[in-house]
């Protein structure tokens, strides 16, 4: 097999294994998605980490809105995610999924005190 084709090969492998694990990440947490018609502003919710395949709790947020024409930084947040302000970072250094201006981890948004866009699925109500 000439080296081309090889390489080739070798993209469209890892390209397959990374939609799979796409795949895996948004079906392990789609019980947990938020409906904006369940959620009232200002309620406490807790963020989740879009690592797959933890479950791990990263911080405590207050929602503000699922509506995918609100914006973060200038940027409309979409159908898969929700607007939140970080309360309680738990794992400060937890990336953020859409950074914004400075701000790359949870720690700098919770600082910053600006709203940032969590992945929808990745959202929990407490005591749902």
């Amino acid at each position: 097999m000439n080296k081309k084709k090889h390489r080739n090969l070798e993209k469209f492998a890892k390209t397959t294994e990374k939609q799979e694990t796409q795949k895996k990440t948004a079906h392990h947490m789609a019980q947990n998605r938020v409906h904006s018609s369940s959620m009232k502003v200002g309620t406490t919710i807790i963020l989740i980490t879009a690592k797959y395949p933890n479950k791990e709790t990263v911080a405590y947020a207050t929602y503000l809105s699922s509506n995918p024409r609100d914006k973060v930084d200038g940027v409309e947040i979409g159908n898969e995610f929700t607007k939140v302000v970080v309360n309680h970072p738990l794992k400060e250094d937890e990336d953020l999924v859409r950074p914004v201006k400075h701000c790359k981890t949870i720690g700098d948004a919770h600082y910053e005190g600006i709203s940032i866009a969590w992945p929808s699925f990745c959202v929990q109500k407490i005591n749902s």
